[in-house]
C-alpha cells in the first residue's frame, strides 16, 4: 500500500462539563462494547426500538428532522407519510452510527464483496488504473463510511477524504484506523484545496460531501431538496483545476442488514482549461443527481442536517421591507 506523508486524524469533541465526558465514557465503554458483545443483528432491533423511543418522546429529535422534510417534499406526502418518513429516518440515522462501528468486521479486503454490491464503477477503476485523479462527491445518504471503506480496500489505499476536523467517538476511531493501516489520507476542510489538488495529481481517488451549502453565501446558487441556496462548489472546482474526472457515487444501504449498494450515478469529464460556467453548471448537475438519489431513498438521507431556512420556522417573522 502507498506511504502517506498525510497523517492528520480528526479530533474527539471537546466536551467541558463533567457529565458530558461520563457520558461519552459510559457509551464507549458500555454501549458500544455491548453491542460488540450482542452482535450487530440485535444491536440493529435496539437500535430501531430506540430510534422510536427518541422521536415519540424528545420534541427536538422529532422537530429536527420532520421540519426539513416537509420542507424538501411539500404537498407532495400525506401527514401520515411524513410522519413515517421522519421516524424511519432517526431510525437509519442510528443504523449509521452501528454500521461504522462494525466496519472493520466486515468490510475487509477479502470480505468486502459479500455485503457490498457495486455498480457502475468500471470509469473509475479504469481511471484509477491509469493513474488518474478521481473526485468523488456525494452526499449524507445512506452510509459513505461503508464505501470509502470499501474504496481504500479496493485500490490499495489510493483513497484521500476532506473531513470536519471534529468528529463523533466512533467516527474519530473509524478515521483514525484507516490512516494508522495506510488506507487513507485525510485533510481537514480549512485548506483543503492545495492538499486535495496534490492528493489528485498523485492519482488518489478523493471524497467530497457536496451538500453542505455556503454560509458566507458566496458559492452556486442552487435548488436542493427544496431549497435555494448557495453550495460550495468544491468537487467540480478540484476537478477543473486538476483535468481529473468527477464521479457523483452513493452507497445506500438495502434491505438485508449490513448489506449495501455502492453506485456511481453520473461520471463528468472536465474539458481542456475548464471555464468558471462550467464549474458552475457541473455544481448544479451534481447536486440535481444527488437530490434524485435523495428522493429514492429519503429514509437513508440525514435529513437533520440540512439547514432551517427562516421560512421554514414556525416562528419566523418577515423581514423588514419585504411583502
Amino acid at each position: 500500500m502507498p506511504r502517506h506523508a498525510h497523517t492528520f486524524v480528526p479530533q474527539l469533541t471537546r466536551l467541558r462539563r463533567p457529565t458530558e465526558r461520563l457520558s461519552r465514557f459510559y457509551f464507549r465503554w458500555a454501549v458500544l462494547c455491548a453491542a460488540h458483545a450482542i452482535g450487530f443483528n440485535t444491536s440493529r432491533r435496539v437500535a430501531r426500538w430506540l430510534a422510536g423511543f427518541l422521536y415519540d418522546h424528545i420534541p427536538m429529535v422529532r422537530e429536527q428532522v420532520y421540519r426539513p422534510i416537509k420542507a424538501g417534499f411539500g404537498d407532495t406526502l400525506s401527514e401520515t407519510g411524513l410522519e413515517h418518513l421522519a421516524r424511519t429516518c432517526v431510525e437509519h440515522s442510528l443504523y449509521g452510527f452501528l454500521e461504522t462501528e462494525f466496519i472493520d468486521r466486515s468490510i475487509r479486503p477479502r470480505t468486502w464483496r459479500r455485503h457490498v454490491r457495486v455498480i457502475g464503477v468500471e470509469p473509475l477503476i479504469a481511471a484509477v488504473r491509469a493513474g488518474r485523479g478521481v473526485v468523488v462527491a456525494g452526499v449524507d445518504l445512506g452510509n459513505n463510511d461503508v464505501g470509502m471503506t470499501v474504496a481504500a480496500h479496493a485500490s490499495g489505499g489510493r483513497i484521500a477524504i476532506i473531513v470536519t476536523p471534529v468528529q463523533s467517538a466512533v467516527h474519530q476511531r473509524w478515521m483514525a484506523g484507516l490512516v494508522r493501516r495506510r488506507l487513507a489520507a485525510l485533510y481537514p476542510r480549512r485548506g483543503a484545496l492545495a492538499e486535495s489538488r496534490r492528493a489528485l495529481e498523485q492519482g488518489r481517488v478523493l471524497f467530497v460531501i457536496a451538500n453542505p451549502p455556503d454560509p458566507s453565501g458566496r458559492g452556486v446558487a442552487t435548488s436542493f431538496l427544496g431549497r435555494t441556496m448557495p453550495y460550495y462548489p468544491t468537487a467540480a472546482v478540484l476537478a477543473a483545476r486538476t483535468c481529473s474526472p468527477l464521479a457523483v457515487i452513493t452507497s445506500v444501504r438495502l434491505d438485508e442488514p449490513f448489506q449495501f449498494e455502492l453506485r456511481v450515478r453520473d461520471w463528468v469529464e472536465p474539458p481542456p482549461e475548464a471555464s468558471l460556467k462550467w464549474v458552475h453548471e457541473t455544481t448544479r448537475r451534481v447536486l440535481c443527481c444527488l437530490e434524485s438519489a435523495v428522493r429514492e431513498h429519503p429514509e437513508q438521507y440525514l435529513w437533520f442536517r440540512q439547514p432551517t431556512a427562516p421560512h421554514d420556522r414556525e416562528d419566523a417573522q418577515p423581514a423588514a421591507g419585504s411583502t
